[in-house]
């Protein structure tokens, strides 16, 4: 399976992959260590809700609701 990552910084921008399940635990991680001020989010939800407010959080996942991605991105940004 592919998993659509959302990850956010404050200034607005994102990033956009798709992990396979195999290596989702290691990018969760990989996120949470190396990008602390990043939020992450995880087919829709967040994961991981770094500088952003809980009301922005809830923007960002009603905005991703039923977003999908078909092929694996690695080596993630």
């Amino acid at each position: 399976m592919i998993h659509h990552s959302a990850a956010y910084y404050a200034n607005g921008s994102f990033v956009i992959n798709g992990v396979k399940s195999a290596n989702l635990a290691g990018h969760i991680k990989y996120n949470r260590i190396m990008r602390p001020g990043r939020s992450l989010f995880i087919n829709g939800l967040c994961v991981l809700p770094g500088y952003l407010e809980p009301a922005q959080t809830e923007a960002i996942e009603t905005r991703l609701a039923g977003v999908t991605i078909s092929k694996d991105t690695a080596p993630y940004k």
